[in-house]
């Protein structure tokens, strides 16, 4: 029995470069460690946008006076509602490369030196395309719905009191989708490295995927022409920049196997 007890405590992972040794419970405190940076970076986030959100709760009020309508606050903590949500959704933006580094250096350790450059490429691009995705779908996609539901309302005649919570939570979730959407690059990316799939295979699936895509842009966006065409373009462009960045790491990747 304190044979085997010994074999659990002193069970070792080789990492695939022979460099390094780590048994379980060392991973176990290498995952605290990084949960725990993770969670001081997002706390100072939080304090540092406390300073920063009425300039984006001014930003959001611009915006929809460019539409001429009044915000509104119905309830008392609804102020200090939207300024923690306010918070929140720059901690999230700030915040979230920091979480792919974190995840990156975690299983730094179990990879050889060659997959290692190309995870920390993946991880920055990652990031980036989150952001990117954020201020696109600020930038681009918020005022397009918008503008559908406010032709909507005008075509009914009604007199719509917007409250601003409501508002920021149409915003919100927006720049969050936009910003997921953006990492279906990375996924493809990721499943081609892994080997579960290659660029080829993908490319393939161009004629499947095609539709799906133009299904997806005509349920998603207003029931108008311009829309729709313009949500497809942008699914299908995504689709094609994630297949010529898994054509480049593939490249690469055989390279490095290679050399």
């Amino acid at each position: 029995m304190s044979n085997e007890i010994e074999k659990v405590r002193v069970f070792e992972e080789q990492s695939v470069d022979g460099n390094t040794t780590m048994n379980f419970l060392e991973h176990f405190y290498e995952l605290r460690r990084r949960i725990f940076y993770f969670a001081t970076a997002f706390i100072f986030c939080l304090i540092v946008t406390y300073f920063t959100a009425p300039y984006f709760v001014n930003l959001l009020k611009s915006s929809a006076l460019h539409y001429e309508i009044e915000l509104n606050v119905f309830k008392v903590t609804e102020s200090v509602s939207i300024y923690a949500k306010t918070m929140l959704l720059q901690s999230v933006c700030i915040s979230f490369p920091i979480l792919i580094m974190q995840i990156y250096l975690f299983i730094k350790p179990t990879i050889n030196n060659k997959l290692k450059k190309i995870l920390l490429v993946f991880s920055s691009v990652v990031s980036i395309l989150f952001l990117l995705g954020v201020v696109l779908g600020y930038y681009f996609l918020t005022p397009l719905l918008f503008s559908f539901f406010l032709g909507v309302t005008e075509e009914l005649s009604m007199n719509t009191m917007y409250n601003f919570s409501d508002y920021f939570q149409f915003v919100f979730m927006i720049c969050l989708l936009a910003g997921l959407v953006l990492e279906i690059p990375a996924l493809m990316v990721l499943l081609t490295q892994l080997g579960v799939i290659s660029s080829n295979t993908l490319k393939k699936l161009r004629k499947i995927l095609y539709p799906i895509f133009c299904i997806v842009a005509v349920i998603l966006t207003p029931p108008d022409f311009i829309s729709d065409i313009t949500a497809i373009i942008l699914l299908i462009s995504i689709f094609e920049i994630g297949l010529v960045i898994c054509g480049v790491m593939e490249k690469k990747t055989e390279k490095l196997r290679g050399g």
